[in-house]
């Protein structure tokens, strides 16, 4: 899945694309919305362990799910804009084989573009 920041996995924005399995700190808007679901204390730190994009990229498939008008925005730069470290899921478009899984909320941007660049929308 894609966050609306971009990040996949916990590889949040800036992460190098060569990064490989590491501990990630969670997006703060992420933490904040756990914290606040699960009564985790300011004191507990959260992150998790989450395979590194340059291991994401190495599979033979890469599967990249979103769904929802809020992730609108972030899929449009993700699979439309340019392949960048400010947007993690950017790299898929690079993948020889990925599969893009919108519901039409989250595709509603890019639905017009991406039948001009010969995507099977």
């Amino acid at each position: 899945c894609i966050a609306s920041n971009g990040h996949i996995g916990i590889n949040q924005p800036g992460t190098p694309f060569e990064r490989e399995t590491w501990v990630s700190p969670m997006d703060p808007d992420f933490e904040a919305r756990v914290r606040r679901e699960t009564q985790v204390p300011d004191s507990v730190e959260l992150g998790g362990l989450t395979r590194g994009i340059k291991n994401i990229m190495q599979t033979r498939k890469v599967i990249l799910i979103a769904k929802g008008k809020h992730k609108a925005e972030i899929i449009r730069q993700a699979i439309l804009g340019p392949v960048t470290t400010d947007i993690p899921a950017s790299v898929v478009q690079l993948h020889p084989n990925c599969e893009i899984l919108l519901d039409a909320d989250a595709g509603a941007l890019i639905a017009e573009n991406a039948k001009e660049r010969g995507y099977n929308w």
